[in-house]
């Protein structure tokens, strides 16, 4: 609310069209009430209105600056997790003062996510991660959004399960006492010698 003590006529501007007047009048002093949208943004931004006395010089313009904080939106400590081949569980905490969810469609099905709300304003994410018995590394990114423009990621990339032996079931072989060459397919993914 914006109260204006007066005794000549006078225009309000409104300079941002995320503010606006909700008019009321009295007789010589008038209370503006202001709606202000929601920041969306988690940038803070800055707007003004100017109240100019009609047929006066723009030098006589009374401005109100108007300065609103953005959006509290985004994973608390760390987001970006290297971690072993071995099943594990992670938790991360969102901070958001405003409706979100999780693209699930890029969430890989050897993580599974669970989310609870801590309090108004905090989030928990529990996040399963299965075992990675491939022979490569693997890794996603959990994305949460609010709106087409606020998001923050966790990424995650989990190594594999080193694993060295031979193609052959068998360890010990029976050759004859002859020279001959012998072949052994080694299946790894590491390094050996």
């Amino acid at each position: 609310e914006v109260k204006v003590e007066y005794n000549v006529d006078y225009t309000v501007y409104i300079m941002n069209d995320w503010i606006h007047h909700v008019e009321t009048k009295d007789n010589k002093t008038d209370v503006f009430t202001f709606h202000i949208d929601q920041n969306t943004s988690t940038k803070t931004r800055e707007g003004s209105l100017e109240i100019l006395k009609d047929g006066a010089p723009k030098s006589e313009t009374m401005t109100i600056k108007i300065v609103q904080a953005g959006a509290n939106f985004g994973f608390k400590g760390e987001t970006n997790f290297n971690i072993t081949y071995e099943k594990q569980q992670l938790q991360v905490e969102l901070a958001h003062d405003m409706d979100f969810s999780i693209n699930q469609s890029n969430v890989p099905s050897w993580i599974s996510i669970q989310t609870q709300k801590k309090d108004n304003k905090t989030s928990i994410f529990r996040i399963d991660v299965a075992e990675n018995n491939n022979d490569s590394v693997r890794e996603a990114d959990i994305i949460a959004f609010s709106g087409s423009q606020i998001s923050d990621t966790i990424h995650i990339s989990q190594n594999y399960k080193p694993g060295l032996g031979f193609e052959s079931e068998n360890d010990t072989l029976s050759i004859t006492s002859e020279a001959q060459n012998l072949e052994l397919y080694v299946k790894h993914n590491v390094d050996f010698y």
